[in-house]
């Protein structure tokens, strides 16, 4: 896929904090638009995966992808960016990720987010071991425990949609490697 352009026209209010909206005026929202977002898969300089837990009350609970929804106003690489350093409590430069995809998810509702389309653009991103000891995960959103490793073991807890996503991430990650 073609990395994608951003085209400004002149007044926009690019880079501005937009309006909060109430929980119910975002439920309402998500149920007529799709979510636009950025998920990333943190690797370790050993090419070791390490996804985060995300909080039970959470859309897609359990071991998911650090990320966020994109945030309107900024350029995609910017969002990401914001988004990361949000989640992780890292500031990296833009040029440190590498887009692998874009996924389209149907979440289903939990308790404090409501059922949503959402589209993915899903990235990697290298760290060392120095950045992922100074990673702080945000409490909001994920359980303590930082970074886990993903093995075989891991992917046998995922539900199946889950367990479908990161066998399709693999493979498309070692088709960009040269491997599959």
């Amino acid at each position: 896929m073609a990395a994608s352009k951003t085209y400004i026209e002149k007044g926009a209010p690019v880079g501005q904090k937009t309006a909060h909206l109430s929980n119910e005026e975002y439920n309402r929202a998500m149920q007529k638009f799709i979510k636009v977002c950025h998920d990333v898969v943190v690797i370790d300089e050993r090419g070791q995966w390490l996804l985060a837990r995300r909080r039970a009350d959470k859309a897609t609970p359990g071991l998911w992808f650090i990320g966020g929804q994109m945030k309107p106003f900024f350029t995609s690489e910017e969002s990401l960016r914001l988004v990361f350093a949000r989640e992780t409590g890292l500031n990296l430069e833009c040029d440190r990720f590498t887009f692998i995809l874009e996924n389209r998810y149907y979440i289903a509702a939990t308790e404090a987010d409501p059922a949503h389309d959402a589209l993915c653009k899903v990235y990697t991103v290298t760290l060392s071991d120095d950045e992922i000891a100074r990673v702080r995960l945000d409490p909001h959103e994920y359980d303590s425990g930082g970074l886990v490793p993903i093995d075989e073991s891991h992917m046998l807890e995922l539900n199946e949609f889950k367990r479908e996503i990161f066998s399709d991430f693999r493979k498309r990650v070692a088709t960009l490697n040269g491997a599959g």
